[in-house]
């Protein structure tokens, strides 16, 4: 799928359905997500996320922050109570018109649209942070590389990335791989449907190759359970510096 798919998908998404399409509670539909309940999901996954940056002792500073795949800013307006300026990136205009409106933080928080598989327009270590969530899984792993590499590439030395990725997916059988592929191929191909998000993943060893080969050190793997039972996913932690990889059982 080129990016332009993904970019006319979640635009779309972003027009008719933007809580549900990030956060896909089956009881949100249709516009029944309350819009306090959903940023506080994001104040809540934040503290996790600063609590096991913490337990790494990174960050270094807390001056910027890249939110990458953004969407209405969930995560983006949580990020601001750690970070003197945060930056949301999305490939939807709709998201992003969302976003600035939900924003509450002013010049502190900016959103920008991003269109391409790279993130050429911040230079190298402009930022202290860079996270990712529930945004790579549903782009294709060509670009899933190329955003990995940018992710160390705009990060500062001891500063730290954060992010989840699928690793690979757990079919059953072969009749529920083939099913499933023909599923996702009727529902976004013919039906066209833009709540037909596919799901990508690159696995462990070759995320972990790549991330070392772009500069980056591999500090954390932790087991994510948000994916459900169909796929083995990980929550990663890269910095430029830092001590040898980890592996954390997920308590789930």
């Amino acid at each position: 799928m080129k990016l332009r798919a993904q970019q006319s998908q979640w635009d779309q998404l972003g027009r008719t359905d933007p809580l549900w399409a990030i956060l896909t509670d089956p009881n949100s539909r249709q516009g029944r997500w309350d819009p306090a309940a959903f940023f506080e999901t994001g104040e809540k996954y934040m503290e996790a996320l600063m609590g096991l940056a913490g337990s790494l002792g990174l960050p270094a500073r807390r001056e910027t922050a890249l939110d990458f795949g953004c969407g209405v800013g969930r995560l983006t307006q949580a990020a601001a109570a750690y970070f003197d300026q945060v930056t949301g990136v999305d490939i939807a205009p709709a998201m992003l018109e969302l976003a600035r409106q939900y924003n509450r933080h002013g010049e502190r928080c900016r959103y920008l649209l991003n269109e391409q598989n790279h993130l050429r327009q911040f230079a190298g270590g402009s930022f202290d942070f860079v996270y990712s969530c529930l945004t790579l899984q549903h782009l294709p792993r060509r670009h899933i590389r190329a955003y990995l590499g940018e992710f160390v590439r705009v990060v500062r030395p001891g500063g730290l990335v954060l992010f989840q990725l699928p690793s690979e997916h757990r079919y059953r059988s072969l009749r529920h791989f083939l099913l499933h592929n023909i599923y996702s191929t009727v529902a976004r191909k013919i039906l066209r449907r833009p709540d037909a998000m596919d799901m990508y993943g690159i696995p462990r060893p070759k995320a972990e190759q790549l991330l070392r080969e772009r500069g980056g050190r591999v500090v954390l793997a932790m087991e994510d359970g948000s994916l459900g039972e169909e796929w083995v996913g990980y929550l990663y932690g890269v910095t430029k510096t830092g001590p040898e990889p980890i592996t954390v059982k997920s308590k789930s």
